[in-house]
């Protein structure tokens, strides 16, 4: 429990990203909120947010009026992206009033619910300009270069207040716009909002200016980036046939059921298609743990979890099911029709996946090994290589550590140092490992992506993607852990 004791002067707050409602950070945060005269949020993460999401985290830096409340904070940002997907199709000329029945077809919504939602929209935008004068001078540049005509202009500035003279009943008069009117105050309401001036962000390039005129004095590295194309040479028909299972039991789950049981399914096979393109060792291993589970019928039904538990993105769902003692492998379905697909699923494992055990290796592995050879001929010697699954990382730390014996490991559940007099790989904590990395004993780094957040290594030379996460900010993550103020190279090699 936090009790204040004091007021902070400021309060400085380093991975802010992870402050989500419902998180004990969150609750430190906001008890602090009224204990602190001013509040910095820190990060350099790339974040995906929702609407809610961003504020949550923004309320902590004293929104003004209405953007205080939340239902009102998310409407606005409705109304700007419901707007954003029907822009191409509306007529510019009729009035908005003419087009309100168009809009809440298009929307779901009756018209006085529309109606309600676009006006406390444009009040909203309204309230923020009588506050911030700076942005009314740019909104009302804005409207001059987009807004036709002497008279349009002048009623699209008084309904929003920015005109030398005011005229009452804005909301009359908003009606009386026409659509082409209503999408350059879109427009404008991309500067009204408090996100612009309570988010500050440092890009590469602001950066580099920095370092250009002696602000700065570590490197600002650029960054050579790589796609390395892999021949499946005699590997690709197990590709193939683990494909043609996951689309099949995919199509199976498509044609018989529906709702959350049909998700669950489509769930677990998009879970294994990305582990069949981290290696063929990782997707093998995940399908002998799903063959057992059916086998003993050892599955968790999908409707005995919260039913949230499949919203939100891949990545957020499997976080979730941990959070409920519960792994993909073990996802089932209850009704008849869930039993009928999980029974072609066994059917479609018993018939191929002891044919994987003769598997020839990994064709990844082979090219990985190509590729460190590469990178030492150009004097990188100092890689850290990324993927997703242990599993994945198990078969790449046993291939190296034959060739390349200087070499750690680090993942969620911990580190791992080989022994190169006693051949064998001997657990160590992640601070050991990373340490060892820092200073030159060991050479190569194999991590999951529990790396990819509060290490920096700005002495590693190279980055290996073994797999791509089909997040693209987890990617940018990893790349961050070496493209970073400080590296001791000028460019950084990312394959």
């Amino acid at each position: 429990d936090y009790t204040p004791s004091f007021e902070w002067d400021l309060t400085l707050v380093d991975e802010s990203h992870h402050a989500r409602n419902g998180t004990n950070l969150y609750e430190l945060l906001t008890a602090l909120q009224s204990d602190s005269q001013c509040m910095y949020l820190l990060t350099a993460t790339p974040m995906q947010l929702r609407i809610e999401e961003l504020y949550d985290l923004l309320r902590m830096c004293d929104l003004p009026g209405e953007w205080a409340e939340r239902e009102s904070f998310v409407a606005y940002f409705e109304v700007q992206r419901d707007l954003d997907e029907i822009r191409e199709e509306m007529e510019s000329q009729i009035t908005i009033e003419e087009a309100l029945p168009v809009f809440a077809s298009k929307w779901g919504s009756e018209p006085y619910e529309l109606r309600d939602r676009l006006e406390t929209w444009v009040g909203m935008i309204r309230s923020y300009l009588q506050q911030y004068e700076p942005v009314s001078e740019d909104v009302t540049d804005l409207i001059d270069q987009e807004v036709d005509g002497l008279r349009e202009t002048r009623e699209t500035k008084q309904v929003l207040g920015v005109h030398s003279i005011d005229r009452p009943n804005w909301e009359r008069r908003f009606w009386e716009l026409n659509v082409e009117q209503l999408f350059t105050i879109r427009d404008v309401a991309e500067t009204t909002t408090p996100v612009q001036s309570r988010i500050f962000r440092n890009t590469r390039s602001t950066l580099r200016m920095c370092e250009e005129v002696g602000l700065l004095d570590d490197t600002v590295p650029e960054r050579n980036s790589e796609l390395i194309q892999v021949d499946l040479g005699d590997a690709r028909p197990a590709y193939d046939r683990i494909e043609s299972y996951i689309t099949d039991v995919y199509n199976q789950s498509k044609k018989l059921l529906d709702g959350q049981e049909q998700t669950a399914i489509g769930f677990v096979m998009t879970t294994y298609r990305e582990r069949l393109t981290s290696s063929l060792y990782a997707a093998k291993r995940s399908l002998e743990r799903r063959r057992e589970n059916l086998r003993s019928r050892q599955l968790t039904d999908i409707d005995e979890l919260d039913e949230t538990t499949l919203s939100g993105t891949r990545s957020e769902r499997s976080q979730t099911l941990l959070e409920q003692e519960t792994e993909v492998d073990e996802l089932g379905v209850s009704s008849s029709e869930g039993q009928e697909v999980l029974e072609y699923e066994l059917d479609e494992l018993e018939s191929f996946i002891d044919a994987l055990d003769d598997l020839p290796e990994d064709p990844k592995l082979n090219r990985l090994m190509k590729d460190l050879r590469s990178l030492s001929a150009k004097t990188r010697d100092r890689v850290i290589i990324f993927t997703q699954y242990e599993d994945t990382l198990d078969v790449i730390k046993n291939k190296m550590c034959q060739t390349y014996p200087e070499m750690g490991t680090y993942t969620g559940s911990g580190g791992g140092l080989y022994d190169k007099q006693e051949g064998e790989w001997k657990s160590a904590s992640k601070e050991r490992v990373k340490q060892k990395f820092r200073s030159g004993e060991i050479s190569y780094l194999v991590c999951t992506d529990s790396a990819s957040e509060g290490l920096n290594l700005q002495t590693c030379d190279a980055l290996i993607n073994y797999d791509l996460s089909w997040n693209p900010m987890t990617v940018e993550q990893r790349i961050g852990r070496i493209d970073r103020i400080g590296q001791k190279n000028e460019t950084v090699l990312v394959w």
